[in-house]
């Protein structure tokens, strides 16, 4: 990867991120009477140009589907000279659409809630599936490797439970994306991917506990392949079953022992496992954000844009969604 082959789009990045949302917006957001008030808000803002796009400019979800799909096309094209690093991250709501594929013929149902992101598409993945784009050759290896994920799929499909499914398509991606960003050498974007893995896996662990599902079904939930082996998940959970404000204070000890030192800004990040799933999630944009501060060149500043645009739009539908429903501000301020 040339990292100077990225230096004119680092140079537009630079720009657009003084765009992003800054504090003040998000609180005049939050003092909004209303959601047509928060809107009105936003329209002074970059997504002004959602607005002008969309015929009902009170149907907030067209609103952010605009601006996402605006973002994805424009990061894609930034990261073209190192496509692979895009592909990866959108292969995401490829796996979203093949767990939605093969579950609707599992339970012989119409499939619902398929989306467009992906590097493939919905029509693809469900031609792969028939069989009909299996031996596609474009794609550089990748169908064929989209092929075995829906092999595992199908074989995870005979135990009847859906749930089965997602486990198997989730750790056929995370294995895959760990081994990309490993043989692509991508230095901070494997920390990403890596650290998502063992995030993951920590959360995953944190929900088992709190729920008593017990060691076995923790075994088929933990990922392979990321830095903290799965077998050191397992011990932990077996060590504090009995007390979950003791696991808490050892799930951070835990961590903090194998490299997670800032994930904790406190506590509160483990009152519950969406607590601790936006501490992640913020623990590894700002490892992202960081090393696109740093970086004169590359594709960090990039993918850092990407995840704070991700984050921003999060955080509006937020506020949007708690005005619809009558929520205090002070929580909607918490859930920030």
């Amino acid at each position: 990867m040339r990292e100077n082959d990225f230096a004119f789009a680092v140079g537009r990045v630079r720009v657009l991120e003084t765009r992003l949302l800054d504090s003040g917006k998000f609180e005049r957001m939050l003092e909004a009477r209303d959601a047509e008030e928060v809107l009105r808000v936003l329209g002074e803002t970059e997504y002004a140009q959602a607005f002008a796009a969309i015929k009902n400019q009170n149907d907030y979800e067209a609103v952010l589907d605009y601006e996402r799909h605006r973002v994805y096309d424009l990061v894609r094209s930034m990261l073209s000279p190192e496509p692979k690093i895009a592909d990866l991250y959108f292969l995401r709501y490829d796996l979203h659409n093949l767990k939605v594929l093969l579950k609707a013929e599992m339970t012989a149902t119409t499939p619902e809630g398929l989306v467009d992101e992906g590097v493939f598409g919905p029509q693809r993945l469900q031609a792969m599936i028939s069989g009909a784009g299996a031996g596609s050759s474009d794609g550089a290896g990748i169908v064929d490797y989209l092929a075995t994920w829906i092999e595992q799929g199908r074989q995870a499909m005979l135990s009847g439970d859906p749930q089965e499914v997602d486990l198997a398509l989730d750790g056929a991606f995370y294995r895959y994306a760990a081994a990309t960003a490993r043989k692509e050498k991508w230095d901070v974007l494997e920390r990403y991917w890596i650290g998502l893995i063992d995030l993951t896996n920590a959360l995953s662990t944190a929900r088992c506990q709190r729920m008593a599902t017990g060691v076995v079904f923790l075994r088929t939930a933990l990922l392979e392949s990321g830095n903290i082996p799965t077998h050191e998940f397992l011990k932990l959970y077996d060590q504090n079953a009995e007390s979950a404000a003791r696991f808490a204070e050892n799930l951070v000890r835990f961590l903090e022992l194998r490299g997670y030192k800032n994930l904790f800004a406190g506590k509160e990040a483990l009152t519950s496992p969406a607590a601790f799933e936006n501490a992640a999630n913020s623990y590894l944009r700002q490892l992202i954000a960081e090393a696109g501060q740093a970086a004169v060149v590359g594709p960090e500043p990039i993918f850092a844009y990407l995840l704070a645009k991700e984050n921003e739009i999060r955080k509006i539908r937020i506020i949007i969604v708690g005005k619809l429903n009558g929520i205090p501000r002070e929580i909607l301020r918490e859930r920030l």
